[in-house]
């Protein structure tokens, strides 16, 4: 099988690569001046409580993740702090710190991770009539193997046209997200706990 490598975009932003408390201070005040989402279109799923149960996950993967950031992965204003939420249904619907706000749908799949790279352990979410399912770390050896996720949607997702594309978006899904890094390029998944599973 023959495979095509992409760089993995990263965000670069002369203030964050050089003080991260400077960004910090950036997203609050950005997340504090920003107008409240818009309720979140399917009724089956609360954008606030899914994104704290999506934090919270990420907390339990990455506890030492604290170390850097005491409060460590979080929702504000039903944005997430410090990490991404992506669609891979519809990649023009994310929810990032500064961006806009996720729109939760069912029977979509999404990409979710720190923004910091060293703590960025990939999870693959897909809502399912009212229940999520959340693939974990899937970038780790420890983690949970893509190709389970792949099947799993195979069997589960609508058949319609796009399927194959939404697969081949799975199967390609760090080139899905906004990343940094300060001087550490690699994922730290020695780091990764793998309690809570």
């Amino acid at each position: 099988m023959k495979y095509n490598f992409h760089l993995i975009p990263i965000l670069i932003l002369a203030p964050l690569l050089l003080f991260p408390a400077a960004y910090q201070h950036q997203l609050s005040k950005s997340a504090k001046s920003n107008i409240s989402c818009e309720q979140n279109p399917d009724p089956l799923y609360d954008r606030t409580q899914v994104l704290k149960k999506l934090a919270d996950i990420l907390n339990i993967a990455a506890p030492s993740f604290r170390n850097y950031e005491k409060d460590g992965f979080e929702v504000l204003n039903e944005k997430p702090k410090r990490f991404f939420i992506y669609d891979l249904t519809d990649p023009s619907n994310t929810g990032t710190p500064l961006g806009s706000c996720v729109r939760l749908l069912n029977k979509h799949v999404y990409h979710l991770a720190g923004i910091y790279i060293p703590y960025s352990f990939s999870h693959i979410v897909f809502l399912d009539d009212g229940d999520m399912k959340v693939f974990k770390s899937v970038n780790c050896e420890r983690g949970d193997n893509i190709r389970d996720v792949v099947e799993l949607l195979r069997l589960r997702l609508p058949n319609d046209a796009n399927k194959n594309q939404l697969l081949d978006r799975v199967r390609d899904y760090r080139r899905y997200g906004v990343y940094f890094t300060v001087d550490d390029t690699s994922v730290r998944c020695q780091e990764m706990k793998s309690g809570g599973r």
